[in-house]
Order: structure tokens, then C-alpha cells, then sequence
């Protein structure tokens, strides 16, 4: 089966429940995604949570006065996050199968041994550490699926460093200071990190859809379909 990877950009007017509802409305299977209260109203989905949120609310938890030593709970927390991504590093390039195999055998008792941990740690519910802790309690159902499915991501740190280039550039792309330029800002680069992840010159690629779209005879799904960037015509054009 042909492997299509996709970034699409969306921008809303506000962080409401019904952005995630009507954004993903039909669509069932696996979202990774952080704690974020709106996911879990989502029908027909299974929620896979970000192990780079949970270890990131421990980490958070050290720089507190009395978690700052490594043999803090903070700490202690935080390492038993690191130790699972240093394991999941060593797996990123195997086959789902493979990779599930390793998680079963290597990942899974790491996990238990932080969960009977959890069980037993006393926190101040509203410290760093105490909010790290029920964080972390919140998404274990979520993050314990990546013991189901190998495809699945430990983390959803390539969404983020995806959003990370717009973030950073917003306030230099003076037409995304409306809602319609914003939108428009999100399809242009949508299209773009889209052709990126397909190993296009992405230059090439505007250029090719800038001459071919305005000259097609007919406008429908099948003949933008021929200018998307996983298109055998498209790789050939615009490597």
C-alpha cells in the first residue's frame, strides 16, 4: 500500500469543543493527540496520548525548590519517561511488527514499574509534581495503546515540530493577521510541508501547480488528484 503522508494546517476563531467535532466529523480510527478536554467527546475514536506531555509535566515538576535533586519524585518521574524514549529511539526505523514485538517485551514492564510508582506516590495535588502525577493518570488508558498497534507514534512530537515553523513565523506574515489570511496562510503551507514529506523541491512543485491547474480543461477530484504530490507525474516533475 502506498505510504501518503499529509500536513494540513487548520485555523479556528476559537479552542471550543466543536472545532475537533466538526473538524474530524466521519472519521473513526487512532488520533495521537495531548490532554486536550475536547478529544475525548470525539465519537468512533480511539485517543492515543503524547508521551512527550507526560514527560514533559515531570520535567516542569524539577525546576520546583524541592524536586530539583535527582533523587526528587520529579525526577524520578522524568526519568522513567526518558528511559522509555531512549528504548523507542532504538525501534524508530522498524517495521510495525518489529516494533510492537520490542514494546510488548522491553517497553511494556518499564511502564508497569512507572504506573505501580504512580500508584504509590503522595503529592500535593496542586504542586508541579502533583499535577504532573495526575496528568500522567489521565492519560494512561491513551498511552498504553501504543502496546496494541506498532504503527502507532509514542509521541506526538512531529505534529509539533510541524506547527512549531508557524508559530515562529506568524508575526512576520503580516496577511495572516485576518481570519481569511490566516486560513490562506494554512492551505499554502499545508500544500507546502505536504510536498516536503513527499521529497519534492518544493519550489518546483508551486511552479508546476501555478502552470498545470490553471490550464487543466476539466476541474475535478481526479485531475487534482494527478497534482498531488505523491502522484507518479508530480515525483517525476519536481524532485
Amino acid at each position: 500500500m502506498e505510504k501518503r503522508q499529509v500536513v494540513l494546517y487548520h485555523h479556528a476563531e476559537s479552542r471550543g469543543h466543536e472545532v475537533p467535532l466538526k473538524f474530524l466529523d466521519g472519521f473513526t480510527g487512532y488520533l495521537n493527540c495531548d490532554g486536550w478536554g475536547a478529544y475525548p467527546l470525539l465519537p468512533n475514536v480511539t485517543l492515543v496520548a503524547c508521551a512527550a506531555h507526560i514527560r514533559r509535566k515531570f520535567y516542569e515538576a524539577i525546576h520546583s525548590k524541592k524536586e530539583s535533586s535527582k533523587s526528587s519524585p520529579a525526577y524520578i518521574g522524568y526519568s522513567y519517561w526518558q528511559k522509555m524514549f531512549q528504548l523507542e529511539k532504538k525501534w524508530c526505523d522498524l517495521a510495525p511488527e518489529e516494533r510492537l514485538a520490542h514494546r510488548e517485551k522491553e517497553l511494556k514492564p518499564v511502564m508497569d514499574e512507572f504506573w505501580e510508582w504512580l500508584d504509590n506516590l503522595d503529592a500535593m495535588p496542586k504542586s508541579k509534581l502533583g499535577l504532573a502525577a495526575n496528568y500522567a493518570a489521565k492519560q494512561r488508558s491513551g498511552i498504553m495503546e501504543v502496546l496494541k498497534d506498532g504503527r502507532l507514534e509514542f509521541s506526538n512530537n512531529k505534529a509539533e515540530r510541524m506547527i512549531k515553523e508557524l508559530v515562529m513565523g506568524r508575526k512576520n506574515w503580516l496577511f495572516s493577521t485576518s481570519l481569511k489570511g490566516a486560513h490562506s496562510n494554512g492551505v499554502i503551507l499545508s500544500i507546502m510541508k505536504t510536498a516536503e514529506l513527499q521529497g519534492l523541491d518544493t519550489r518546483k512543485y508551486l511552479n508546476y501547480l501555478f502552470t498545470e491547474i490553471p490550464n487543466l480543461a476539466i476541474v475535478d477530484h481526479q485531475t487534482l488528484m494527478d497534482c498531488m504530490s505523491w502522484s507518479p507525474t508530480v515525483q517525476l516533475n519536481c524532485k
